[in-house]
């Protein structure tokens, strides 16, 4: 995320973590809110009593140039399927 807001600017990368923060709001239950804690950190609040259970996949890719963005993006989309299809809850790298 830290890249983001130094390729983009500080609003770019605050709107990024905005919008992330309210996807996982809008897959969460009904009073339950989620937010950004700090940095690219979020926090879950839930009246006591309420269950969340959270699962991940994330692809992960890297690169050297923004103009190949859209490789690193049919990279990172790759990988995230191989880990929604092998056991979810994951990084792939």
């Amino acid at each position: 995320m830290n890249n983001i807001s130094q390729v983009y600017g500080h609003e770019t990368g605050d709107r990024v973590l905005a919008a992330v923060s309210k996807c996982i709001e809008a897959c969460l239950p009904q009073y339950v809110v989620a937010g950004r804690w700090g940095g690219e950190e979020f926090v879950l609040y839930c009246h006591k009593g309420i269950r969340v259970a959270i699962t991940a996949a994330i692809g992960l890719c890297t690169g050297e140039s923004i103009a190949d963005y859209e490789e690193y993006l049919r990279q990172a989309d790759e990988k995230l399927y191989w880990g929604k299809k092998h056991g979810k809850n994951q990084i792939v790298k």
